[in-house]
């Protein structure tokens, strides 16, 4: 939220991947005048947000949002790791944003804490920070900030600037910037 004050007037938020509404119900009382929309693929989710946080935020299910309907900001935490083709997700999140508009996503961190098979089944992959970049830029997204969460007991979790941490937290705006592939 504090990435957002200075950002405009009446912001238009979509929270994918809000799970229980909880994070996207602090974005509506912490960004003013905004208009925030959660979404999330499980109707159980969805069905909490509504009851505890539905007078905060509009929620729905994954799939709700129109087609050419456009947000001043989009945040996407820990979600795209769960996307088995995460640069088609990317893309769709792009299609979404509004010109001059910002992203902010947060990815578990390679370096950090790497993507073992078995570990955690929900997650396809965990990024580096060249590799993050690169996904951004198959879709025209450019990073202008980065952030890394420092931290892992409750209560201790913090956000700093910087590229190395438990997770890696970035605002990205469109643009265009070429790179090679650092996986292949």
């Amino acid at each position: 939220a504090e990435q957002l004050q200075d950002y405009r007037l009446s912001p238009s938020i979509l929270d994918i991947g809000c799970g229980c509404g909880y994070g996207t119900a602090y974005l509506a009382e912490h960004v003013p005048d905004s208009r925030v929309q959660g979404v999330d693929i499980s109707a159980d989710a969805i069905s909490h947000a509504r009851k505890h946080f539905g007078a905060a935020a509009e929620f729905g299910l994954m799939g709700c949002i129109p087609l050419g309907k456009l947000f001043d900001v989009i945040v996407c935490l820990e979600v795209l790791e769960h996307q088995q083709n995460d640069a088609a997700f990317v893309r769709w999140l792009a299609n979404h944003l509004r010109s001059g508009g910002i992203m902010l996503i947060s990815v578990p961190n390679q370096n950090a804490t790497p993507c073992e098979k078995g570990l955690n089944p929900f997650h396809f992959r965990h990024y580096t920070p060249e590799s993050l970049e690169f996904v951004l830029a198959g879709a025209f997204l450019q990073v202008t900030k980065w952030f890394r969460q420092i931290g892992s007991e409750p209560g201790t979790c913090d956000v700093v600037s910087g590229r190395d941490g438990l997770a890696i937290v970035v605002v990205v705006q469109p643009g265009w910037k070429r790179y090679d592939n650092p996986v292949g």
